[in-house]
């Protein structure tokens, strides 16, 4: 095999197992971020004190009222897969 072709296999096997490691870290760590402009899904600062204070579980009533609720979010509220909401 000439030398170019092998220096090729090998950026791309390095390719390959980069996204792979990264894939999976990505799966571990599980972290988000907000790019919404109005920060729809962030918590104000004084809220995750207040979590953070919580010894007990909470439960939490969800009202879904409303011509403008039909989205995907709502959707998911009312099959009940809002285990990471």
């Amino acid at each position: 095999m000439k030398k170019s072709s092998l220096n090729s296999v090998k950026s791309w096997l390095l390719l390959v197992s980069g996204i792979v490691i990264f894939a999976l870290l990505a799966q571990l760590l599980r972290f988000r971020i907000d790019l919404t402009e109005e920060k729809r899904y962030s918590l104000h600062p004084a809220t995750e004190e207040v979590l953070s204070e919580l010894t007990e579980p909470i439960h939490v009533d969800i009202l879904l009222v409303g011509e403008n609720l039909q989205n995907e979010e709502t959707s998911k509220i009312r099959r009940g897969d809002c285990k990471n909401l």
